[in-house]
């Protein structure tokens, strides 16, 4: 499922539910989806995979780099 091209169909209440977002972490990612667009979202969310890769040895590179290069930056 493309959470990007479901975010236009469902409300953030059914986009929680589907999703099992828990009641104690609602409040957090409302405030982090008030302060940063879609695609700053799906950005960080495609370099912290390609992080995952590296840490499992699926992708080259070290992930510590690619960590502080999102930090730094």
């Amino acid at each position: 499922a493309n959470l990007h091209s479901e975010s236009s169909f469902l409300s953030q209440s059914d986009l929680f539910k589907k999703y099992k977002i828990y009641e104690k972490k609602k409040p957090i990612i409302q405030s982090g989806l008030r302060h940063f667009s879609k695609k700053t979202c799906y950005d960080f969310l495609q370099k912290f995979a390609q992080i995952d890769r590296q840490i499992k040895g699926a992708e080259p590179g070290s992930p510590e780099q690619s960590i502080q290069k999102i930090f730094l930056c």
